[in-house]
């Protein structure tokens, strides 16, 4: 029986590229360490974060030749160069924030109105009697009665 033992050399010729130094792993396989500005197995990539794309203190990360920045609170988009405004809640008593281009926008809770949900909603109370239909006016509200009644909040019957 006669046993032959073949060493092997994985970096010879090296699969590395762009000047990156071939390290041997268990005599049968290999890794590259890059020089600054690429990636990949073989070194073949330029690193797509080169540039520092991400602003705003994003950290920028490589997929293959693209990359994606991830946005620190407060901060959104591509590039992380949009404000986040909904981070400081700026809806009030419940409210949600949903982002927007320009800004963010508030749905108010039932019972609340204004930009950021700030006022109570004059007809929330259900201030009208007797069957009659509160309509916000602003600050203010005013009843519309039914048949037979009359009054600011429609208390006054008539015949």
């Amino acid at each position: 029986v006669i046993f032959i033992i073949i060493l092997a050399k994985p970096c010879s010729p090296s699969k590395c590229r762009n000047n990156a130094t071939c390290l041997p792993k268990l005599q049968v396989t290999y890794s590259c360490a890059c020089l600054a500005n690429f990636i990949g197995r073989n070194c073949e990539y330029v690193d797509p974060c080169i540039k520092k794309p991400c602003k705003n203190g994003g950290s920028c990360h490589a997929i293959g030749l693209f990359y994606r920045c991830l946005c620190p609170p407060g901060f959104a988009g591509h590039y992380c160069q949009m404000v986040d405004q909904c981070v400081s809640n700026p809806c009030q008593n419940g409210g949600t924030c949903t982002k927007h281009r320009r800004g963010y926008k508030c749905q108010c809770a039932t019972g609340y109105t204004g930009d950021t949900c700030e006022r109570i909603c004059p007809c929330s109370s259900n201030p009208c009697e007797n069957g009659g239909t509160c309509i916000s006016k602003g600050d203010s509200f005013v009843c519309k009665c039914p048949p037979f009644f009359a009054g600011f909040t429609c208390t006054t019957g008539q015949l």
